[in-house]
């Protein structure tokens, strides 16, 4: 066999492999993460959003999921598999947010996700004094 024909073989055989874990991709993912995936869908509809997603190691404080500024409005996201609660450490973290102003929501279906699309609506189309009406 030339080393082009064995090669061009070890080229197909890498395609396939990629294509197989491509194809069972959905089936890795944990419940959790399809509802994240669904909110990033939903908010990468938003220009000027801003999302930050922590990412725990043990060290600093405990935060929720997404951390978002958008048009002035302090919002945090907790997503979970569907009918999953927060934790109770997830709770005082949230009751600290919306004590501070910031608006929390918990998201483990399409329930939770069209009431922040709502919010977010809301927010788009309110009225801020810093910001440029568009």
């Amino acid at each position: 066999m030339s080393f082009a024909i064995g090669w061009t073989m070890g080229f197909a055989n890498a395609n396939v492999k990629v294509a197989a874990k491509e194809m069972h991709k959905d089936e890795r993912v944990t419940p959790e993460g399809k509802v994240k995936a669904k909110v990033n869908r939903l908010l990468d509809k938003y220009a000027g959003l801003y999302r930050h997603m922590p990412v725990p190691y043990g060290y600093g404080a405990s935060t929720l999921d997404y951390l978002i500024c958008f048009r002035g409005k302090f919002i945090a996201i907790e997503t979970k598999a569907p009918g999953k609660k927060p934790t109770d450490r997830q709770r005082m973290i949230a009751d600290k947010i919306r004590a501070a102003g910031g608006d929390v929501f918990v998201i483990d279906g399409e329930e939770g996700l069209e009431q922040l699309a709502h919010h977010l609506e809301s927010v788009k189309h309110a009225t801020h004094p810093y910001l440029s009406q568009t």
